[in-house]
């Protein structure tokens, strides 16, 4: 570098410094006098040419040749509009547009597996036993569906010659209910129950007590 340019490089700091300054003086001032703030951005900016000046003149290198001052802005500068304003119009991100979606398709034998698998058809029962009562079969440890049918019909038949003997609903005795069958007749302990009489023969699965 030569005395030429090296004197031609320092007068070109020395007057961008000096804009600088004069820019900060001006600013400081308009802001005394009007009471208004300065846009932040418009601070940084200065100030990041304040620096670029104060570096190109510290390491003696020449302004045309110097690389520029780069700086991501959007990371440092603050935003110019109100970051207190929310918006409440509605977005595609508040939608199903994130949510998982299949990115391949199943082929047509991966789909018939699926469907018809022979794992998934019907499997032979091996929990099948005689009921001990009627010899109907029925799974094990399961109530027998043909008893228990007999026993729903005949308490329905009580429940019947009940509700006609009360005459109307909620009438119910607060004591115990006996039902007594073709040539029964109530034990000593049984007088203060009431007794229902049935016209018919005591079915084998129904006890007395």
């Amino acid at each position: 570098m030569t005395k030429h340019q090296t004197t031609a490089s320092n007068s070109l700091v020395s007057k961008q410094l000096a804009r600088s300054q004069f820019f900060f003086l001006s600013m400081s001032s308009c802001n005394n006098q009007t009471n208004q703030t300065v846009s932040p951005t418009v601070i940084c900016k200065s100030y990041l040419n304040v620096l670029e000046c104060r570096i190109i003149e510290a390491t003696g290198l020449d302004r045309q040749f110097a690389p520029a001052l780069a700086v991501h802005g959007p990371s440092i500068l603050p935003h110019p509009h109100d970051e207190q304003e929310v918006t409440s119009e509605p977005s595609f991100l508040d939608n199903v547009f994130w949510m998982a979606a299949p990115k391949k398709r199943r082929t047509i034998e991966i789909n018939r597996t699926r469907r018809r698998d022979p794992s998934f058809m019907l499997k032979v029962k091996t929990n099948i036993e005689p009921c001990v009562e009627c010899g109907h079969l029925k799974q094990k440890h399961i109530l027998c569906g043909f008893c228990y049918e007999k026993i729903r019909k005949e308490t329905a038949l009580i429940r019947g010659q009940i509700k006609a003997m009360e005459g109307r609903p909620l009438n119910t005795p607060a004591q115990e209910t006996l039902v007594l069958y073709d040539s029964e007749s109530p034990w000593e302990s049984d007088k203060d129950k009431r007794i229902v009489e049935r016209n018919r023969k005591r079915p084998s699965w129904f006890s007395i007590y």
